[in-house]
């Protein structure tokens, strides 16, 4: 019966599949919509049942000052450790959505939801719906925590999705293409210190494939002058809270942190690979070669996401002396497009894809 199904699908032409690969590519974004809805409705009930811990309460007190010129000043003499816009974001959210643990939050819960969106559609882009899904399945369970968690970090982690976004789908030599992507590391920075370090797999890319006297690309340019500059600004808070609490910083550097730092991320990721090893050897039970399309630069750029921890060990080890895993949640995004990328590659030509490629639409399609 497969075999009479594959036959048929090599004999329809193009033209007479298109209707149906269009339908299957809407239920793809529905699939993605209700998916992101969950997220959304989940985080903001566990959002309003759960009491605020300890650096959330630094985050009401911190956003609740009376004006920017306290809060300032508060960072200025160390009182927290993220950027002046992150309180001042959430104030916003406070004032406008009633003084809740809901509306505190809601920055967290909206970014969220954000990520698993721009990493559905980065996925997608390069592979087809299905495997956008994927993407997004893989990214969900890491960022799960953060949508009810009032501090910063799905926040940087849906800039870190927006830089791959912005790398991937505009061209190297686009000015504009370039500014936008200086944007996006410039506002990561300015919400979390550490989004500094996503320039670095962007960085890695390029090095690997420089030419002698070849020019870094205008895009590698904006995001170097994206990273630095709101470092500079920002230096002073950086430097303050680093006199008062690097040295006594709760997680500090360790060869068996740094080791623990993937497998706390992605937790069963070793489980999820030893299951990809055993599908990729049954695909192949023929014996027959597997032909590969090449590795798309998107694809590349995601697995050089993971880049990112070593090099954060690097700046604690040197400067900053912190190394908490959540810091490096930055690496979500660009291995969830990266593994799905990984799967479409290995598995498009094989019986089931081909059946499921009648369902879902070709690579850019919608």
């Amino acid at each position: 019966m497969l075999t009479a199904k594959k036959e048929a699908l090599q004999d329809t032409s193009l033209p007479e599949i298109e209707p149906t690969m269009r339908h299957a590519g809407m239920w793809c974004f529905v699939a993605a919509g209700v998916l992101a809805t969950f997220y959304l409705a989940t985080s903001m009930y566990v959002a309003s049942h759960r009491l605020l811990w300890f650096d959330e309460v630094f985050t009401v007190h911190m956003a609740r000052l009376p004006d920017w010129k306290t809060l300032l000043t508060a960072l200025s003499h160390g009182a927290d450790s993220l950027p002046p816009l992150y309180y001042i974001v959430v104030g916003i959210f406070d004032k406008l959505f009633g003084h809740s643990e809901v509306a505190i939050r809601l920055p967290s819960t909206l970014a969220m939801v954000a990520t698993l969106l721009i990493t559905f559609d980065c996925a997608r882009r390069l592979t087809d719906g299905l495997h956008g899904l994927i993407a997004l399945a893989l990214a969900s369970g890491p960022l799960a925590g953060e949508g009810f968690e009032a501090r910063s970090y799905a926040i940087y982690v849906m800039f870190a999705a927006l830089a791959l976004w912005v790398w991937t789908y505009t061209r190297t030599g686009e000015k504009w293409s370039a500014v936008w992507f200086g944007l996006v590391l410039f506002l990561g920075v300015s919400f979390h210190y550490y989004a500094v370090l996503l320039l670095v797999p962007f960085a890695l890319w390029e090095v690997s494939r420089w030419k002698p006297w070849q020019p870094p690309s205008p895009k590698l340019i904006a995001g170097v002058i994206g990273v630095a500059v709101p470092a500079a600004l920002l230096s002073h808070f950086i430097l303050s809270f680093s006199r008062n609490f690097s040295n006594g910083f709760w997680s500090r550097p360790s060869l068996s942190e740094l080791m623990d730092v993937y497998s706390h991320i992605f937790v069963g990721g070793l489980f999820v690979l030893a299951l990809s090893i055993v599908w990729i050897v049954l695909a192949n039970r023929r014996g027959k070669n597997i032909d590969l399309q090449p590795m798309q630069s998107g694809e590349a750029i995601g697995w050089l996401f993971l880049c990112i921890p070593l090099a954060g060990f690097v700046a604690a080890e040197l400067k900053t002396n912190a190394f908490a895993v959540r810091y490096f949640l930055g690496i979500v995004p660009g291995v969830a497009v990266a593994v799905s990328c990984g799967l479409w590659r290995h598995f498009r030509n094989s019986l089931s894809s081909r059946l499921e490629y009648s369902c879902f639409s070709q690579p850019g399609a919608w």
